[in-house]
């Protein structure tokens, strides 16, 4: 059969598949539980326990696009139950991806605070507090947003805020 034909949660188990098959030492995997039936998310939850048991870091990456531009705390408390119920499946690794974000994003973020990488931080610092406290193995990885690199000058900023705003023991991750 097709892959494009199959149900949404084959869909994404065929590509786990696929992932596995190449013998990785991470895998690296964007919001894996939306659109997943409880079924699918304890198959979920084994994957996650065989990963560990076979060296594999399993690295649940969020990517909440335009919904953090502001930070608030409705969206900090909508990110860090999406962290919970993950933590609940056995997950220790995450990451936090800002790749992907529009450049008008910049200049919606200046409403509450003074820079794009100062919401970035806070919404960073915020998960790793969580994280540390549920789970003190646990580990939180940060991908900044390449949107500023179309002006040189922002991204020197926007990278210089990033390295003084967030957490030491928050790794940076580069998707390129």
């Amino acid at each position: 059969e097709i892959a494009g034909n199959l149900p949404y949660g084959s869909q994404k188990r065929l590509e786990i598949a696929r992932a596995l098959a190449t013998d990785p030492k991470l895998l690296l995997l964007d919001e894996p539980v939306a659109g997943m039936n409880p079924v699918e998310k304890e198959e979920l939850s084994a994957l996650i326990r065989d990963c560990q048991r076979h060296g594999i870091h399993f690295v649940f990456a969020l990517n909440p696009g335009l919904d953090l531009c502001q930070c608030t705390d409705e969206l900090l408390a909508a990110l860090t139950a999406k962290v919970r119920q993950v933590l609940g499946l056995g997950c220790k690794h995450y990451a936090l991806l800002f790749d992907e974000l529009p450049f008008l994003t910049q200049r919606r973020a200046n409403v509450d605070f003074q820079s794009l990488a100062q919401s970035h931080c806070c919404a960073a610092n915020h998960l790793h507090a969580v994280l540390r406290a549920d789970v003190p193995a646990s580990t939180l990885m940060l991908c900044p947003s390449s949107t500023c690199s179309r002006d040189a000058m922002h991204q020197t900023a926007y990278l210089e805020s990033i390295g003084k705003l967030l957490d030491s023991a928050i790794e940076i991750l580069w998707t390129g």
